[in-house]
């Protein structure tokens, strides 16, 4: 009896340990899929970099992959600054590519960011998002570059297929190609529609599509974007401008390297 008793009381002290809770963390998470011309997934790779609950003042990431499709991501950072009700991102995405060209016939790329557990501001309630980005010339050329933003106030991760903007608040789209020189996504800057912000946490979620690739070789996109309270701070969106210049300054000493193809 003594032995059976202390099995139950072993048994029930491991059933409590099975079920405690998982600490809850903040992630910066970088996603990059190719997909063919007709939208089949080729490859897909994810970074993952885990931070104290909740994000903390400031937190970055790089990544360094090649997929299956003829693309290299020879550099992908992602950077948050979260204070004061406003979270910014700056991101900036350095591209090879190798494969099959022509509108309609080049595979695709999609690169998405993430950021989870941010505080929600408490007052006032609603919040926008306002984004732009500026592709930089190189080799490599495209027709079609689209950029994504939004907020899931239920704090989600990233969606089970690349690029899914499904239950994402305030979105942003900026639409544009990368060419023979520097551009930029319009509109410029592009802000979206005004959200309630609900829950104690939310994450922010950014993509950047690449299709029609008409050459091959390589190029940069960077691109900066503010969570802030309704109305912003005054002054704060004239930083917006900045902020793909800001996102991080390797990126500046990698660039003439990681374009010569």
């Amino acid at each position: 009896m003594f032995r059976k008793s202390m099995f139950i009381v072993a048994a029930l002290a491991g059933a409590a340990v099975l079920a405690a809770p998982t600490p809850a963390h903040a992630d910066l998470i970088i996603r990059v899929t190719s997909l063919d011309s007709g939208g089949g997934v080729l490859d897909s790779q994810t970074n993952v970099v885990v931070r104290p609950d909740p994000m903390p003042l400031a937190s970055g990431q790089s990544f360094t992959v090649g997929l299956s499709g003829d693309f290299l991501l020879t550099l992908s950072t992602n950077v948050s600054f979260s204070a004061n009700g406003t979270t910014s991102h700056t991101l900036t995405s350095n591209i090879i590519y190798t494969g099959t060209t022509g509108v309609g016939a080049s595979n695709q790329l999609i690169v998405e960011f993430l950021g989870t557990n941010y505080n929600t501001p408490v007052s006032p309630p609603l919040a926008r998002i306002t984004s732009n980005a500026s592709p930089s010339t190189g080799t490599l050329e495209s027709n079609s570059v689209t950029m994504y933003s939004g907020v899931s106030v239920t704090n989600a991760s990233l969606p089970g297929i690349a690029g899914d903007l499904t239950g994402l608040s305030g979105l942003t789209t900026g639409t544009g190609s990368i060419g023979g020189s520097s551009s930029v996504l319009l509109p410029n800057p592009v802000t979206g529609a005004a959200f309630n912000q609900t829950g104690s946490r939310f994450s922010f979620y950014q993509a950047i599509v690449f299709k029609d690739f008409t050459t091959t070789g390589g190029a940069n996109i960077s691109a900066g974007s503010l969570v802030t309270t309704v109305p912003a701070p005054a002054g704060l969106l004239l930083v917006l401008t900045g902020l793909p210049a800001l996102a991080v300054p390797a990126w500046l000493r990698r660039r003439k390297a990681a374009v010569a193809v």
